[in-house]
């Protein structure tokens, strides 16, 4: 298999049209194998792949292309499961 093909379920690319000299919103939320990204509440993208619920994964990052970048405010807490 080549390795672009097995990369597809692998990684996930949400490219949005930004302003600069804005602030924004960004909500990312992870639930078991599946990935949901909000700008300013409107979801931009999803992702579902079995390596974000792997058992040994460890960290999260986030990945930026194109400019500069200042993040401000981050925060992050684990959901209570829905039964």
């Amino acid at each position: 298999m080549e390795i672009q093909t097995a990369l597809v379920c692998l990684v996930a690319a949400f490219l949005t049209p930004l302003e600069p000299q804005r602030w924004y919103g960004l909500t990312m939320e992870l639930a078991g194998d599946q990935m949901r990204v909000s700008l300013d509440e409107k979801p931009i993208g999803y992702l579902k792949s079995p390596g974000l619920a792997h058992l040994t994964k460890s960290h999260f990052h986030f990945g930026v292309s194109g400019g500069d970048v200042l993040f401000d405010d981050v925060r992050v807490w684990t959901a209570a499961p829905i039964r």
